[in-house]
């Protein structure tokens, strides 16, 4: 009911909406971009999700994009995401301690009850023994600061072959000065575990047909009206058509013009 005063066309509605989300996810892409200095005409705009085409060319135009990349199947790319993605799961323990007050032996009965605790967890969650990856590390920081850093720890016959050498390497690189001889003090002990499971294959890719390039769009068929996706230079004229049945686009395809209204180019020049 409010949308009748403000647009009494339904497609105009609909067009203002799809207007405002593409406003909205500009501005994000510029923030992670332009914003920090770099320049998104470089980058090609990568377009995923069920609706990622009805978006991403005019995005591409208003950022000076030359080039989107549509992958097929990008309506399932999130899910296929989460099944090749790893069950990651991490564990902390305050310490607060300097290198002074604590011992290899100590240090290591602490980590062993975070594993522990982290094994039963991820058999819960139905992994193996063998599925699962451990890693250790530390807070650390100079005694006094009030920022840290995560130093891996490893087994070893001292404290600084297990931490304290690379957590003042680290310290180096981060802020160009090193202490060793100012006390080190342990925030948290930290357990990363990861279970790894199997993955599955990668589709496979069809080929695309000699003559599968499509021809210049020149203009939008009103919406509703998709027809087939066909071979533009088998016809006397370009192919005037901006819908087109998704799943007969191939890798390697481009299109050339507006695909919807107000859209910039898709594909290289």
């Amino acid at each position: 009911m409010l949308l009748r005063p403000v647009m009494q066309v339904a497609l105009e509605a609909a067009a203002g909406i799809v207007a405002i989300a593409n406003a909205n996810m500009e501005k994000a892409i510029r923030v992670i971009s332009v914003e920090r200095g770099i320049d998104p005409r470089a980058f090609a705009l990568f377009s995923f999700g069920g609706a990622g085409g009805m978006h991403a060319v005019e995005m591409a135009a208003h950022l000076g994009m030359s080039m989107v990349i549509a992958p097929r199947n990008a309506g399932v790319l999130s899910a296929f995401g989460l099944l090749m993605s790893v069950s990651i799961k991490d564990y902390t323990k305050s310490l607060m301690k300097s290198d002074a007050q604590v011992t290899l032996p100590g240090l290591e009965a602490e980590f062993r009850v975070l594993e522990a605790r982290s094994r039963r967890d991820m058999e819960q969650d139905g992994f193996d023994a063998s599925d699962l990856i451990l890693e250790r590390s530390l807070d650390c920081r100079y005694l006094g600061q009030s920022y840290e850093i995560d130093v891996p720890f490893r087994k070893a016959r001292s404290l600084g072959q297990a931490f304290l050498e690379n957590f003042h390497r680290r310290h180096a690189r981060l802020y160009s000065y090193r202490h060793d001889r100012r006390p080190v003090e342990i925030v948290n002990l930290r357990v990363e575990t990861r279970g790894e499971t199997r993955k599955p294959g990668e589709p496979a890719v069809a080929e695309r047909p000699a003559g599968g390039l499509l021809g210049e769009i020149r203009r939008t068929l009103p919406l509703g009206d998709p027809v087939p996706l066909l071979d533009a230079r088998a016809l006397a004229d370009p192919l005037v058509a901006g819908v087109h049945q998704r799943l007969e686009v191939l890798v390697g395809d481009h299109a050339l013009g507006n695909v919807h209204p107000g859209s910039g180019d898709l594909g290289p020049q």
